[in-house]
């Protein structure tokens, strides 16, 4: 017999805005009370997934439905899931801080979990939830767009030097921002390529595509330059003509993006070093990310098996940054040589059934969303090869929410009416409950201790405080009994 309860309607649709919130309030909305900017990032991050990980112990059809994505992982994906859970598990334990260790890997269950109830809103409602996702991704860039505007305006009638690094208007960089847009530019073009909009509603997106390759093209950073090329040829060999719509699209937000660019720096009187600039005077020189790879390299030697423990490449390296900028590398010094064989892996498992899924779409006669989100997948993962994405709090969630957003959409699944039937087992909703719950517990504990640690400091940032999980990246190595 199939039940359909309002109140189950209720929280479907309480989770649909939940999951869609943080793509359009993330780019521009700033929590006054944390501080640095970065700290204000991570902690928007944790205000969302903390309370919709709670949904999912408190709401049971949310727990039946985060175990049937589970049983319905292919198996050998599954075991290598728990695989890498084990190692990073022993790994954390074993690590000279393993609080701020499991600290890491509760934060990524929380992510994972995000990932897996965007998954099932997604598989149950593809049309609501890739309209609001789009929508609430497109609204992000334009406040964004409003406030960098704002804020340069400001600066110029203060005769104040406008801040194209650290910080870049609500980013506490400017990299960050452009991890942000690794994951968001592929996106901003689905619009265009699948919805049947009025003439005048194909310019306003357009045009706020082209504005958002503008920002590209003065934030200069090369790495995102060099994800979106690797992308564009990933298209051209797996895909072919199938994204030629995509492609031509991007070309024209681009090319318009340019001339916005370029109009912008031939009036502008900022001498800032900015944009195309930047990067002609950097050329391909990558001084600062040698030394941090030498550095991996050896953390790897070191430790091949299990790693130095998550999160402690920043208790370990002070000189330049908290971590590697290369997820590779960075998963091989804290986590170990296994575990990055098992994570490359997942992730090409994951690209090859996204590749399916453009050439034979499962639920839908149009490609066109499938490829976009795949072209987000492969930007930013790319990226994250020269930069700290998979770690920042945008871009992380950014991945996992695209990436269930992909998979939920191929994906068939019900939510709403379901035959109440007993669980297949018990034992496996009170390992979930208990899970959920610890992870909760750590990052409300650890956000009570930095708060503390920062009181101790009246708030003072120390000069070498590289971001890892809070603005202090080498908190609390560096702090003194």
């Amino acid at each position: 017999m199939i039940f359909r309860n309002p109140t189950l309607v209720v929280s479907r649709f309480l989770g649909c805005a939940c999951a869609a919130l943080y793509g359009l309030i993330a780019p521009w909305y700033l929590l006054e009370f944390t501080g640095p900017l970065y700290d204000s990032a991570r902690l928007l991050e944790l205000i969302l997934l903390i309370p919709i990980a709670a949904l999912l112990i408190v709401i049971p059809i949310w727990r039946r439905q985060a175990l049937t994505v589970f049983t319905s992982i292919p198996n050998t994906i599954k075991i290598g899931l728990r695989a890498l859970s084990i190692l990073a598990l022993t790994s954390s334990i074993l690590a000279q801080f393993p609080e701020k260790s499991l600290q890491e890997i509760s934060l990524f269950l929380l992510l994972f979990m995000f990932g897996i109830i965007c998954q099932f809103l997604t598989s149950n409602n593809r049309t609501l939830m890739d309209r609001l996702f789009i929508a609430t991704i497109l609204l992000g860039a334009l406040l964004f767009i409003c406030h960098f505007v704002i804020c340069y305006l400001a600066a110029v009638v203060t005769n104040i030097p406008f801040s194209w690094v650290t910080p870049f208007v609500s980013f506490s960089n400017v990299r960050f921002f452009s991890q942000y847009q690794a994951y968001t530019l592929p996106i901003l073009v689905i619009p265009l390529v699948t919805f049947k909009l009025p003439f005048r509603w194909r310019a306003v997106t357009l045009i706020l595509l082209a504005f958002w390759w503008a920002l590209h093209f003065a934030t200069g950073t090369r790495s995102v330059w060099v994800a979106l090329i690797v992308t564009t040829l990933f298209l051209l060999i797996f895909l072919k003509d199938r994204a030629r719509q995509w492609l031509i699209w991007q070309l024209m937000g681009m090319l318009i993006g340019g001339i916005f660019y370029l109009a912008f720096d031939y009036l502008t009187l900022d001498n800032s070093l900015y944009g195309l600039g930047s990067i002609t005077k950097r050329g391909l020189d990558d001084n600062g990310r040698w030394p941090l790879w030498l550095n991996a390299f050896e953390m790897i030697k070191n430790h091949p098996l299990l790693g130095i423990g998550p999160m402690h490449f920043a208790f370990n390296n002070f000189t330049i940054a908290a971590h590697p900028h290369n997820s590779i590398l960075h998963i091989a010094a804290e986590y170990g040589l296994p575990a990055v064989l098992i994570a490359v892996y997942l992730v090409v498992a994951l690209l090859k059934k996204a590749v399916v899924w453009c050439i034979k779409p499962t639920y839908s006669e149009n490609p066109q969303i499938n490829i976009a989100l795949t072209a987000s997948l492969v930007c930013g993962l790319c990226d994250s090869l020269l930069s700290g994405n998979i770690i920042m709090p945008h871009s992380q969630m950014m991945l996992f929410m695209i990436g269930g957003w992909l998979i939920g959409r191929n994906q068939a699944t019900d939510l709403i009416s379901v035959e109440l039937q007993p669980l297949q087992s018990k034992g496996r909703t009170l390992v979930l409950v208990a899970v959920v719950l610890a992870a909760i517990t750590i990052q409300l504990n650890d956000v009570q201790s930095y708060y503390s640690y920062m009181k101790r400091t009246q708030f003072s940032v120390p000069e070498y405080a590289h971001p890892r999980f809070w603005n202090d990246g080498h908190w609390p190595a560096e702090e003194k009994p």
